[in-house]
Parts: structure tokens; sequence; C-alpha cells
């Protein structure tokens, strides 16, 4: 949804009040076009907004979920106390405080303090404290009953539920702060805040997507199109030997990739490999079974072959002692066809392959300072050009 009519006087006279170290990473994407730069910008609050509805009413479910089952456990009605003023609760001081909190902003507010406003004060973080393994007696009496798998009616694995609230929380905060959202895969993630509500309530999941879907997805596909050309993954699934072996990358069905990508580049060891291949096809879904891979096997299409032979070899025994158990199971995947890997001192082919000067390392270290958790995008002449990840 950009604004070509917009001047070059009227792009300077915008980059003045917004600045430039906020618009720097927006700039760098689109390799310094400010017009496109701004587009970015504006779409990026926009889809920020789009976002937080179902953000915010999934934290809700969280909360009501979990104070539900806190309530019962420790006999809130027949105490007459509220859970979390209780001291077999073993709160720890932090957790305390956010209940201080709370409390001193009821005051503040003038508005006559009950346990319903104080549990509607409390931050999102404090819920996902309570789900820590420091509280582990408590999930195990208590909290698994707030979640069930809708097909086995089963509490999942605690460490799953940990997983989902961290990396609802995580991408809440950074959508509550406007943050861009170059770095993360935004359909991946809503998917997991509706993975977290469906474990809670299949019913408030289904009400979510009815309200909610539509808005953020249409959302998403207005991104503005820009130069970055290359998706950089990590070496999560043993991506990079099976691209080495198998010229071919894997990752779950339906993960969401730009439609401008073009190319693959590995991160392996802190380092972005030279090999950048170029993407050939992409088959999406994939049954991974070997029943399928027969079936395939019996196909005309060379494609339809090879991904029969990617089934086969991760679910051989070299596979599985390369990859793990990463792959066996039934289970739908996405399969990525890649031009192959080849002899470094000798990179120039015509089928688009490419082989950068030299490897890229990621020298930031620290907290937060990962380069690729999950994939992430630059472009192509970017990294033929970077000396390190901070170039991109």
């Amino acid at each position: 949804m950009g604004d070509s009519k917009r001047s070059d006087e009227a792009n300077e006279d915008l980059l003045a009040y917004i600045t430039e170290p906020r618009l720097r990473p927006y700039l760098q994407t689109c390799d310094g076009d400010l017009s496109l730069a701004l587009d970015l910008y504006a779409w990026n609050t926009r889809m920020a907004a789009a976002c937080l509805p179902m953000l915010s009413q999934t934290e809700i479910l969280l909360r009501n979920a979990l104070d539900e089952q806190l309530k019962e456990y420790f006999d809130e009605p027949g105490r007459g106390i509220p859970w979390f003023l209780q001291d077999s609760c073993k709160l720890t001081e932090n957790e305390r405080q956010h209940i201080d909190t709370a409390r001193n902003l009821i005051k503040r507010s003038e508005k006559t303090e009950t346990r319903d406003q104080i549990i509607a004060n409390l931050t999102f973080g404090f819920w996902v404290q309570l789900l820590d393994r420091k509280h582990d007696q408590i999930w195990r009496q208590a909290l698994h009953r707030a979640f069930r798998h809708p097909q086995t009616s089963k509490a999942p694995d605690a460490k799953r539920v940990r997983s989902l609230v961290n990396d609802v929380r995580q991408f809440r905060n950074r959508i509550a702060h406007h943050d861009y959202a170059r770095d993360y895969d935004l359909p991946m993630l809503m998917s997991r805040v509706r993975e977290l509500a469906e474990l809670i309530s299949p019913t408030f999941g289904t009400w979510l997507d009815e309200n909610y879907q539509e808005i953020w997805m249409n959302q998403w596909q207005e991104r503005p199109a820009t130069k970055q050309d290359t998706m950089v993954v990590p070496d999560s699934r043993g991506s990079w030997e099976t691209y080495k072996r198998k010229s071919a990358y894997i990752c779950p069905a339906g993960r969401y990739f730009r439609q401008e990508i073009q190319y693959i580049a590995f991160y392996v060891s802190r380092t972005i490999q030279r090999q950048v291949p170029r993407i050939t096809q992409v088959i999406n879904p994939v049954t991974w079974t070997p029943e399928h891979a027969t079936e395939l096997e019996a196909s005309t299409s060379q494609d339809d072959k090879k991904v029969a032979d990617l089934i086969k070899w991760t679910l051989s025994e070299e596979g599985e002692r390369i990859l793990g158990s990463n792959f066996q199971g039934s289970r739908q995947m996405k399969v990525v066809l890649l031009t192959s890997y080849r002899d470094e001192q000798n990179p120039q082919q015509k089928d688009g392959h490419i082989v950068l000067p030299h490897e890229i390392p990621h020298n930031e270290s620290g907290r937060g300072s990962g380069f690729a958790r999950q994939h992430r995008y630059a472009s192509l002449h970017r990294l033929q050009s970077a000396s390190t990840t901070a170039d991109l």
C-alpha cells in the first residue's frame, strides 16, 4: 500500500520527524530506498494493530484459565482469601511485586480494589512465570488441568505449554512496542497463539478464527515487496547436512515464505555458509511416510522422485544417525528443492546457484544477540558483499 505519489522532499521531511535511527532497519531492508522504507514502516504499524486483538484475547483466556484452577486448588471459597494472597501459594518475591504493582495501580485509579480487579491488572509475564519449572508442583497438581489436547483430551506436556506461552509473550511484547517485523515469521507466530488458545478451549480458538484471523492475514498479504530475495535458515532439523546430501530444505508444512524469496542461505555454527542455492521447486504438504515415498517413486515427475528419495533417506539408518528422529512418524512437511552443493573453486554455473566469496560470521554475543533463531531475510547482493552479519 505504498504511496508512489509522495515526493522526495516529502519523504525527507517524514524522515526528519520519524528519525533515521528508528527507520534504519527499514532502510536496510529496502537497500536505502526511502520511499519504500516509509511504506514498510507504515505497514509494520498496521500489522501490529492487526495482531494485537487476537493476542490480547488469548492473554485473557490464559489468565482466566489459570486463575480458575488456582482458585480451586487453594480452596479460595472455603478460606475466604484470594489464592495469590495465601502464604501456602509460595509465590516468589518477584511475583509478589507483580501483585503489589497491580494493587497500587487500582488505588491510583481510585477504583474499588477487588480480587477480579487485581487479576485483570496482572501482567502477561506474571502468568508465564507461574508456568515456569520452579512451580512444577503447582503444574502437576493444578495448572495442567487448564490445558487439553483437542484430539486426545489429555493434558499436554508442560514443556510444550511453556514453549508456547514464552513464544506468545515475546511476540506480544514486540508487537506492543511496534518492533520491526522483519526477522520473525508472523504467520507461524500467530499459529502459536492459535495453538495455545485451542489447548485451553477449542471453542475459543474457533471464535478467534471467526473474528480476527482474516484481519491479520489480509494485512500480512499487503506487506510491501522488498528486494530481500534470500531466506537465511538456522541449522535445525539437520538442514545443512540435508542440503549437502539431498539438495533440499525441509520444514513443517504450512511454514510461510515471502513470495519474493528465490534463494536459501544456511546459518551454521554462528556463520552463514558460502553455498546459496536457488529454489527450484516448493512442494507443500508432503506426507512423510515410506508408503507415500513409494507412491512418489512411481511418478513420471523427476521432482516427485527426488522427494521420494529424500523421504526414504531421512527415515533410513543413515538419515536417522545424521538427523536424529526428527522425521520419524507420519507427519506433514514442506519440501524446498534446491540447486546442488558444488565445488567452491568452480562456482559459476547457469542454474543460478551462488557461492559467496567467503563465509559470513556472526560476531555479536550476549542475550538477544542471536542472528537466526527462526528463518530471516536478506538481499543476495548484501550477502555477496557482507564481511559479517552486521552488514546485513
